[in-house]
């Protein structure tokens, strides 16, 4: 079912594109809005998540567009993060991947790599279906691979869902996914914004969510985000 749903938010994406739907793209991450279609040429990003339990997870990147019109963006990005807790810190993870932003869809390739443990390749794709100017309900769908240390191939995730944004940059997502072999499991995440800039570039927020299915008990968790951008 989730292959299918990202199949088709795929080919929502190509064919809003094509016949020039009113539809508005959303960062897939449903914590900040992606409102800009002409971004600038090169861009510093970061953030910190905070925890309960005393885990934090910080994230620092840059990202520069390759092909910018009014209407569409390619643009190629890379990252590094980790997780940090009090007795210790987990191994870096660098990512990178090229994303293609239109007024009415996106699709991104992406890819993730720590050092003597996994990498992972993944394909996304999301396309609005309902927008006003306060509201916006969003399709998305991602397929991923993993390999380990010796790039031999661990087993793949199809994750589809459904997304929605509001202006003020609240949001809230139901999503499910299904591994071959496994219990397929759910999560459902939202985020309220408690502080953004006059520019939009610094923004602070509580976010949450849980996680259930796949044979394991509900796991909730709740944390606090601050992200900026450099530009």
């Amino acid at each position: 079912m989730y292959k299918i749903l990202f199949f088709i938010t795929v080919l929502c994406a190509i064919y809003c594109e094509a016949n020039f739907v009113p539809i508005i793209i959303w960062d897939t991450s449903f914590q900040i809005p992606s409102q800009e279609l002409i971004r600038a040429k090169r861009q510093l990003f970061g953030g910190v998540s905070s925890f309960p339990g005393g885990r934090t997870n910080q994230q620092f990147g840059a990202r520069g567009s390759i092909f910018n019109t009014p209407k569409h963006d390619v643009s190629a990005w890379g990252s590094m993060s980790q997780d940090r807790w009090k007795t210790g810190s987990s191994p870096i993870t660098y990512g990178g991947g090229v994303d293609w932003t239109a007024p009415r869809g996106g699709l991104s390739l992406s890819g993730s790599h720590t050092p003597q443990q996994t990498s992972s390749f993944t394909a996304a794709g999301t396309a609005s279906i309902f927008k006003t100017p306060d509201h916006n309900v969003n399709v998305f769908g991602s397929h991923t691979r993993a390999y380990d240390p010796n790039f031999r191939p661990l087993g793949s995730s199809t994750t589809g869902g459904l997304g929605y944004q509001h202006k003020s940059g609240g949001s809230l997502s139901l999503s499910g996914t299904h591994v071959p072999g496994m219990p397929d499991s759910g999560s459902l995440t939202g985020s309220v914004p408690v502080y953004t800039s006059k520019d939009g570039n610094t923004n602070l927020g509580v976010h949450g969510g849980v996680n259930f299915g796949g044979g394991q008990k509900p796991s909730p968790e709740v944390g606090v985000k601050f992200e900026t951008r450099f530009r």
